[in-house]
Order: structure tokens, then C-alpha cells, then sequence
């Protein structure tokens, strides 16, 4: 079995290479639990710009969250993004392979969809299957954004 991605500094460098070349803006810290990201993202359209943060604790898959303004249709109950789903097909999805720019525009189309339905517009793009509801405890919409 292969070391923890948190504790593997030759695996980090190979996660971070692509973004170093593009001149990412990251910063990388380590708390001995979780090894974190944090990078601005440019929300395109909006002319907004978020402050990412991307934490590894167990596991290849890192729990996301950027910050202003919510819209929580796409969220998990922790506030963390939900960006693709198990059953989506490869290309659609992030794995730790694909690295951290890779991650960073998987982070600006959430945080465009996110955008476009806090103004009241449908998610832009293909969603989960099952029901996702406004939830009225959105502090955005407050589950009053049009519907599909």
C-alpha cells in the first residue's frame, strides 16, 4: 500500500507541477491531520474572484470549498462542493492524477454554475441524477431561485 498523499512530499510535487508552471498562486500547508491548497480562482462571467481551499485528510479525494456566497443546491451539508459524481464518465471527473490546475478549473466551473443560480438562472450544466432542491436555508436564494 503506497504512502498517504498528505505524506508524500515526491507525490505533492508531482500533484503541484502543472500549476507551478501556469503560476498558480498556491500556498501548501500541513497541520499533521490534513494537508491543505489555497489558490484564487478567477468566477468567469462574474468578474468575481474566490479564495479555494482544498484539504486532503484521508483518502485521494480532498473536500472543497471556496468562500462568499453560497448557493447550497450544490453542496454537501458541510458546505463543501459537489463537483461530480461517482457514476460521472472520466472526463468529467478529477482524480488526484490530473493535479492541482487541473482541480482549480473543476473549482471555477463549480463556482460559475454557482453564480449562475444565485442570478435566478438554471445550473448550466449536467447535474447528478436525483432532485436538487433549492434548500430555503440558502443564505443566497433562500430556495427562491427559478426553477429548471
Amino acid at each position: 500500500m503506497g504512502r498517504r498523499f498528505a505524506d508524500d512530499p515526491a507525490a505533492q510535487i508531482h500533484f503541484e507541477r502543472y500549476a507551478r508552471r501556469h503560476h498558480l498562486p498556491y500556498k501548501r500547508t500541513c497541520d499533521g491531520r490534513a494537508l491543505r491548497y489555497r489558490f484564487p480562482i478567477d468566477v468567469p462571467i462574474h468578474d468575481d474572484e474566490r479564495l479555494a481551499t482544498v484539504e486532503f485528510a484521508a483518502g485521494a479525494q480532498p473536500r472543497v470549498s471556496i468562500d462568499g456566497p453560497p448557493c447550497l443546491r450544490h453542496r454537501f451539508s458541510d458546505k463543501t462542493l459537489c463537483m461530480w459524481f461517482h457514476s460521472d464518465p472520466p472526463e468529467q471527473r478529477w482524480l488526484l492524477i490530473d493535479g492541482l490546475l487541473e482541480l482549480g478549473r473543476h473549482v471555477e466551473e463549480h463556482a460559475y454554475c454557482e453564480a449562475e443560480c444565485r442570478a435566478g438562472r438554471s445550473w448550466p450544466k449536467p447535474e447528478a441524477p436525483g432532485d436538487h432542491p433549492r434548500p430555503p436555508s440558502c443564505p443566497t436564494c433562500h430556495g427562491q431561485c427559478s426553477s429548471r
